[in-house]
């Protein structure tokens, strides 16, 4: 299966290098533990900053984003602070939901704790359609 990872980004309290490197640890884990995952935080927000792309312009990326929507099989949603304020997650979440494949919700890794695997709390699904 391949993984859709949708994670806060505009509205990230850290900002948008924040949120990118939570979209990486978070995409990494998830790698680690052998799910195929595409990012779309994670694979374009390096092509927006180095090649003159206003990383903000969320219809450029939806729209960029959207066949990835499409060929994968399931959503990952990281429950990154801003998150349920987040367009383009709504926009992601409602994607999922018309095609009928399941979502999923997450939480961010604990800056607290020090091993990489205790984060990743069991799936549950918490989207209704």
């Amino acid at each position: 299966m391949l993984y859709y990872l949708a994670s806060p980004y505009t509205l990230y309290p850290g900002g948008i290098e924040a949120a990118y490197r939570l979209a990486c640890k978070a995409s990494a884990e998830l790698m680690r533990r052998g799910l195929s995952v595409f990012s779309p935080i994670a694979h374009t927000h390096g092509i927006a900053v180095h090649g003159g792309i206003d990383p903000k312009n969320h219809e450029f990326w939806l729209a960029a984003d959207e066949p990835f929507m499409h060929v994968c099989d399931a959503l990952i949603v990281l429950k990154g602070e801003g998150w349920q304020e987040s367009k383009g997650i709504a926009r992601e979440i409602a994607a999922f939901q018309k095609a009928g494949k399941p979502i999923w919700i997450i939480d961010p890794p604990d800056p607290e704790r020090r091993t990489s695997l205790s984060w990743v709390p069991h799936w549950s699904v918490e989207i209704e359609p």
